[in-house]
């Protein structure tokens, strides 16, 4: 009976950070989005028993989280819980501006549910956050760049080269096929008008997808998700606007 007090005891003190009080919503630490961010992942790692983590801003726009045993479990009302949509969720809510104040409030069992780590969480919002600050920058090499699994400038004479991201997705020495198929993709654009973007595959699923993007003289390889296609295809019709410049 002691040990299990002694144990009780143990993980009240992890706990603190995570615990319920019955007074007002606590500010969130942090003055910026990269520090709100690391604020939420320490209260989500300060759970043990099950918890419903209420971040708002301003009173207003908010994000309910469920979490047990320093594990993000979900989002609350999410239909869809990919680590990438919940980082993309989380950073999208650090970014507010406004007054940030999370509020810790018991939950019930999450059953089986393992959840995500707060490590692979971190990773995962990092990431996201590049995104969205590439975003705002206007600047189509910027988001290619976090965008794409991996990319890479391709010569005049098809070769490549400044290899970035997981580069053993991209061509090798030996695909001279996709080589000569790239180069003559290459030439149709320069008849077709010198830039574009072209991408290649089904895309079905969690299949990636290769894409060549031809700039003038400038061309660049790279690979990508069909999700996150879309978003590039969507950053090189924001740039090319006329009122991007």
């Amino acid at each position: 009976m002691a040990v299990s007090r002694e144990i009780m005891s143990i993980m009240a003190g992890i706990e603190a950070l995570a615990e319920p009080r019955p007074h007002s919503a606590r500010l969130l630490p942090g003055k910026s989005a990269t520090a709100r961010l690391e604020a939420i992942l320490r209260t989500i790692n300060g759970t043990v028993l099950p918890r419903r983590l209420v971040f708002r801003c301003d009173g207003a726009d908010r994000i309910v989280l469920l979490a047990r045993s320093g594990r993000l479990i979900s989002l609350e009302g999410g239909a869809l819980q990919a680590l990438d949509e919940m980082a993309a969720a989380l950073v999208g809510h650090a970014r507010l501006d406004g007054v940030h104040r999370f509020e810790v409030q018991l939950a019930e069992d999450t059953d089986a549910a393992v959840g995500v780590s707060t490590a692979d969480l971190r990773s995962a919002c990092l990431a996201a956050l590049r995104l969205a600050e590439s975003e705002d920058s206007g600047d189509f090499a910027a988001r290619m760049e976090a965008l794409a699994l991996a990319s890479a400038r391709m010569d005049a004479a098809g070769g490549i080269d400044d290899r970035k991201g997981e580069v053993a997705r991209l061509p090798g020495a030996n695909d001279a096929e996709l080589v000569s198929d790239v180069a003559a993709v290459r030439a149709a654009m320069r008849h077709l008008g010198g830039e574009g973007l072209f991408a290649v595959g089904a895309g079905e699923g969690d299949a990636s997808r290769f894409f060549l993007v031809q700039d003038g003289a400038d061309a660049r390889i790279g690979v990508t998700f069909q999700g996150k296609l879309d978003r590039l295809i969507r950053a090189w019709a924001e740039t090319r606007r006329p009122d991007s410049a």
